[in-house]
């Protein structure tokens, strides 16, 4: 039994340390299972649960997995949609690299699969369901365990050469011989402001040892933004930076994109509340915008866009660049 074009669609959403595996129907997740993971431990371990996961979500709507329209994984790394490959990863999943998904989805499931890179799924949710809606020029700017990027140019998602166009925004250098990055480059904004660098960067600050950081058992930027409300030298010397990197950023982006607007998502914006407004207040100082000034906007969706985008994506024959 065939699915109509706006039935329900299956959904994974591989995070580092959570997989999101949901059901989508008219905008919405209308099921959802969530999975505590290691991805460093790689994708074979998970793929058990994340089955029984996708069986419990289409159980509890009533459908069987193929009377679904089709099944979406969202993956981080350098993704090949066209292929149905994760072409490169920075330590997530690394075992998914060339892994079939087209295979696994229609053996397991007789479903047809998508695969999407994660920022791109995220910018594709908010820019049907969220926080780009209306907007043809938009950037997103997800901060949290790296830095993610994803763009929209006059209405049409940019993917480019290897699908990573617009992607690697979290990879343009902001410090001449900075530190040491995930890709082969040094100073990109990832390695200078990420959750992934900020432990490295704090320990290595002369007052380390005297910072409340030192008594953290995690040390990432909700421990960074409590300690700078509470006054702590290092703590707050860490959010400006972290905060310049950022603005700086976005400038870089806003100079070659030229968007419209800019969404920003992540983990970290959850604690950095007036973030939206003090990137804004940078850029309308900073920059070159002859069209006037880039909104900035926090995500709608921060925790299932993703899965929404996967889902646009299926749907959705989608104008690519």
């Amino acid at each position: 039994m065939s699915a109509p074009p706006d039935g329900p669609i299956l959904t994974v959403d591989l995070g580092g340390r959570r997989i999101k595996v949901g059901l989508v129907q008219g905008g919405r997740v209308r099921a959802l299972r969530v999975l505590d993971v290691q991805a460093e431990d790689g994708l074979a371990p998970h793929l058990g649960d994340i089955e029984h996961a996708l069986a419990d979500v289409s159980h509890e709507k009533g459908v069987s997995p193929g009377e679904c329209a089709g099944l979406g994984v969202v993956s981080p790394g350098l993704v090949d949609s066209e292929a149905g490959r994760l072409r490169s990863t920075n330590r997530k999943y690394p075992d998914a690299v060339d892994f079939d998904f087209a295979a696994w989805s229609l053996d397991t499931f007789g479903l047809a699969a998508h695969i999407e890179n994660d920022a791109h799924a995220t910018l594709l949710g908010e820019w049907r369901h969220g926080a780009a809606a209306g907007a043809d020029d938009v950037v997103l700017l997800a901060i949290g365990t790296g830095i993610g990027c994803s763009v929209i140019l006059s209405g049409h998602p940019l993917r480019g050469r290897g699908h990573q166009a617009g992607l690697l925004g979290g990879h343009v250098i902001v410090q001449v011989d900075g530190r040491p990055c995930t890709c082969p480059a040094r100073g990109c904004a990832e390695a200078e402001a990420s959750t992934w660098a900020l432990p490295a960067i704090a320990r290595e600050d002369p007052a380390f040892a005297s910072s409340a950081l030192a008594d953290e058992p995690v040390i990432d930027y909700r421990a960074v933004f409590h300690h700078a409300d509470e006054g702590d030298d290092l703590a707050v010397r860490l959010r400006n930076r972290s905060y310049a990197v950022w603005n700086a950023l976005a400038v870089s982006l806003v100079h070659i994109f030229a968007p419209q607007r800019i969404v920003l998502g992540g983990g970290v914006i959850h604690g950095a509340s007036d973030l939206p407004a003090h990137m804004a207040q940078h850029l309308q100082a900073h920059a070159w915008t002859s069209y006037g000034a880039v909104e900035v906007v926090p995500a709608h969706h921060p925790d299932s866009a993703a899965l929404l985008g996967i889902a646009t994506a299926i749907v959705e024959d989608l104008p690519y660049l």
